[in-house]
């Protein structure tokens, strides 16, 4: 996970947080998520999340299911280049 703060926030101010899907492979995905003031445009937080689907009968990872794996692919080639995914900080390749 990478948080990043870039203006601050008081307690009770509303927000907008919209959420971004950037990569996925057979078994994670990257998730990127932004904070704003719903009248500025200039970026309040940002928080890239690396999720691992995991199989909770062997409490392992395991590739999505399919009905899963096909949305996230139809989610990918619907907003290739409407997704903002430059300087994410997480990848999907095995740090080595």
């Amino acid at each position: 996970m990478h948080v990043s703060y870039e203006r601050e926030v008081m307690a009770g101010e509303e927000t907008v947080v919209t959420s971004h899907l950037l990569a996925h492979d057979q078994r994670k995905l990257i998730l990127r998520h932004e904070m704003r003031r719903p009248d500025d445009p200039a970026l309040v937080a940002r928080n890239e999340v690396l999720c691992l689907h995991v199989d909770l009968a062997t409490r392992r990872s395991a590739p999505w299911p399919p009905e899963v794996g096909a949305c996230l692919a139809r989610c990918v080639e619907t907003l290739e280049g409407a997704t903002p995914n430059g300087g994410s900080r997480l990848s999907l390749r095995r740090a080595r």
